[in-house]
């Protein structure tokens, strides 16, 4: 329904991530999610797979446009160099 909301990302993956939200929503839910990083921002196809009620919700990433797949392997790349 075109309903656009502003949420924090974590447990960011190649495959999904979690959104955390107070009002998840429900499983099986489709969506396309704008993840924006420095100055880098992926458009991503996503599925909820399961919800935490007032908490978020995971949400497994569907089939990724190739430039998009290119930013976020990049991101993951950054953030492996970061965590050691």
């Amino acid at each position: 329904d075109e309903t656009c909301v502003v949420a924090r990302i974590s447990k960011l993956s190649s495959r999904g991530c979690y959104v955390d939200m107070v009002n998840p929503f429900p499983t099986g839910t489709e969506l396309r999610l704008r993840i924006r990083y420095g100055c880098s921002t992926c458009e991503l196809p996503g599925k909820v797979i399961y919800t935490h009620s007032g908490n978020g919700m995971g949400v497994l990433f569907g089939e990724i446009a190739i430039e998009y797949r290119l930013t976020l392997d990049a991101w993951m790349d950054e953030f492996a160099r970061k965590s050691h």
